[in-house]
């Protein structure tokens, strides 16, 4: 019963990613509104606040080896990007807002998102998910993963979304706090997300991106960002 519900689990994340083996093909790269060489500035930029004891007070004995860890992962992640992201920002132009907000489990559309753009003059907004930590399954390794989502802020429009996902290993996090790897991951989503404010990658795949260094933003397919 306990394999069968993980099997579960996992089905409904992938399914809600878009993930292109399961769809056929990717979706495709955004094109427009913005253009991919439009630089987003200035931008508002909601982030997790990071409060991950619930979840973490909510893990069970069973599997708890590996889910505290991952765990830890998730919450040093999500720091070490709120600390990176303003700096990131700033050292390629880029105009940026950030506000703090809790996880919505309705929703990833922020719902001030108006209000709040028009008082910082944004005609886009840059929703991060909460970075979630992945103690693996059989063939699939541990990693931290984490949603981004672009909305336009005159219209309410959802845009464009993309997923980060890096391995880990759960001896990294093996204690609750700050760690080396979850530093250097949080500061590698920071300024890979500052490139593309700057511009977007339209390869066919995800994957092709990284030599160009920055996120592939695409036709959004999930249902919890709209």
């Amino acid at each position: 019963m306990f394999k069968l519900k993980i099997t579960a689990v996992l089905v409904a994340l992938l399914l809600s990613s878009g993930c292109s083996f399961i769809t056929g093909s990717p979706p495709k790269a955004l094109s427009r509104n913005p253009e991919p060489q439009e630089m987003i500035s200035p931008v508002l930029i909601y982030t997790s606040n990071c409060d991950f004891q619930k979840k973490i007070d909510g893990i069970g004995l069973i599997g708890a080896r590996t889910a505290y860890p991952a765990a830890y992962a998730g919450e040093a992640v999500c720091k070490a990007l709120n600390a990176e992201l303003p700096g990131a920002m700033d050292a390629v132009g880029v105009k940026a807002k950030f506000k703090l907000r809790e996880v919505d489990p309705k929703t990833a559309r922020p719902l001030t998102m108006k209000e709040d753009a028009r008082a910082v003059g944004a005609k886009y907004v840059i929703a991060l998910g909460e970075p979630g930590g992945f103690d693996g399954y059989q063939q699939y390794g541990p990693s931290v993963g984490l949603h981004i989502r672009l909305y336009d802020a005159e219209s309410g429009e959802y845009r464009g979304w993309a997923e980060v996902e890096y391995p880990i290993s759960l001896r990294d996090f093996s204690s609750r706090g700050p760690a080396v790897e979850g530093q250097r991951i949080g500061a590698d989503i920071a300024n890979t997300l500052a490139r593309t404010m700057l511009k977007r990658c339209t390869e066919a795949y995800p994957y092709q991106c990284a030599k160009v260094g920055t996120f592939r933003l695409a036709e959004p397919r999930d249902a919890y960002g709209k």
